[in-house]
């Protein structure tokens, strides 16, 4: 859980909107985990552009594009 404070520290500093983001938790072999939603795309192509865009500090947790459907 301190993680996801320091997360979302780092990206109140950086300066995103944090009305855009969305946090998850889900479990994987048992252990918890948690996932970052960014906005919404109308395509994998925008959301990869969007990716290029990010505040540095937010690239370095190698950010990627999921389909909402995908989500667990």
């Amino acid at each position: 859980m301190q993680e996801m404070y320091t997360y979302l520290h780092r990206a109140k500093a950086s300066g995103i909107d944090l009305e855009n983001l969305r946090i998850y938790a889900s479990s994987l072999s048992g252990k918890p985990r948690y996932g970052v939603i960014y906005g919404e795309y109308p395509t994998r192509a925008a959301a990869k552009a969007a990716i290029t865009h990010l505040p540095a500090p937010l690239r370095t947790s190698q950010p990627y594009p999921r389909q909402v459907i995908r989500l667990r």
